[in-house]
């Protein structure tokens, strides 16, 4: 779809109206924003764990986007997972919704076709003599998600049987 600058403006004051008004479109935006990167296709439940709300507000967005003429919103069907084909870069959607870029773009070359290829590091720690864990992280890793992966090892139960 080629928009004229008409369409744009609509579409701009339309993305701004989402990110200032519901917090769903926020918390999904500002995850796009944060990504190295965009995506041809987003799960919805990638979106939903990645941002923390609920799968029925992440699809309720992807259906608002869709009549946005965003991209396409499919749902799941034998097998496949329910996600938003996307028309333009996310990304530059994303820029737009909290008010850095005016007009979407056309994808890259490089852009990869589903969210979770997003860029992994690769994290050891050497909790022990002999025992080194190692994590993978987002490239991108937040001081919101190490917080949260912080209260969740510490939520694990644990003994003293091999303090020394």
């Amino acid at each position: 779809m080629v928009l004229t600058d008409i369409n744009k403006e609509t579409l701009k004051h339309k993305l701004r109206h989402l990110y200032n008004n519901d917090i769903v479109a926020r918390n999904f935006f500002d995850w796009y924003q944060s990504r190295g990167r965009g995506s041809r296709e987003t799960k919805a439940r990638v979106a939903a764990e990645r941002t923390e709300q609920d799968y029925s507000d992440i699809v309720e967005l992807f259906r608002s986007l869709e009549d946005m003429d965003l991209g396409r919103f499919l749902v799941g069907r034998r097998g496949a997972e329910t996600r938003f084909y996307w028309e333009y870069d996310v990304k530059s959607i994303a820029e737009i919704a909290v008010g850095e870029a005016d007009s979407p773009e056309d994808f890259s070359r490089d852009t990869p076709i589903d969210d979770e290829s997003e860029d992994m590091l690769k994290h050891a720690f050497n909790l022990r003599p002999n025992m080194t864990v190692t994590l993978k992280l987002p490239e991108n890793f937040t001081q919101h998600e190490a917080e949260r992966l912080a209260a969740w090892i510490k939520s694990l139960p644990f003994t003293d049987a091999h303090a020394p």
